[in-house]
């Protein structure tokens, strides 16, 4: 299994079962998500685990974002720059899982790293991707409570 099936899933998830949005907005949340949960990975040449994987660089991206989007008169709404960076987090939380581990507030020289999987391991991939899929179940089961609520 791919290992950025995992962080997209596991992002698209929690994005969806935290925020909660309806039908009509899920596809923006889930699209946002999934770009900042494979955004970290854009420093895989330089500085890996460095330069993206920490709260400054999430902090940078999304004030030039932000600043992009206000400057060409396109507004959008929070909720998107929210479930962009629960993606982000969640990326940078799930490689602490991980032997190199990450380093949330680069330069600063600590370290995040709770266990030892390779970055590529079968099971903690696999289990991350399950662990999405009963997130969106659970916002799945939420949904549909309220649409036959309504109806």
């Amino acid at each position: 299994m791919v290992k950025w099936v995992a962080h997209v899933m596991l992002g698209l998830g929690a994005s969806l079962l935290i925020l909660n949005p309806s039908l009509e907005h899920a596809w923006y949340v889930g699209v946002s998500s999934a770009i900042g949960s494979l955004l970290p990975d854009l420093d895989l040449k330089v500085k890996h685990r460095r330069l993206f994987h920490n709260f400054w660089g999430l902090l940078i991206i999304l004030l030039s974002l932000y600043a992009i989007f206000l400057k060409v008169g396109i507004k959008i709404p929070i909720v998107y720059f929210t479930s962009f960076s629960i993606g982000f987090i969640l990326h940078i939380i799930t490689d602490g899982f991980t032997f190199m581990g990450v380093y949330p507030f680069w330069p600063f020289k600590f370290r995040f790293r709770v266990t030892k999987f390779k970055y590529d391991d079968a099971i903690l991939n696999f289990i991350l991707v399950i662990i999405g899929f009963i997130l969106i179940g659970m916002w799945l089961y939420d949904v549909t409570r309220f649409l036959r609520v309504i109806s």
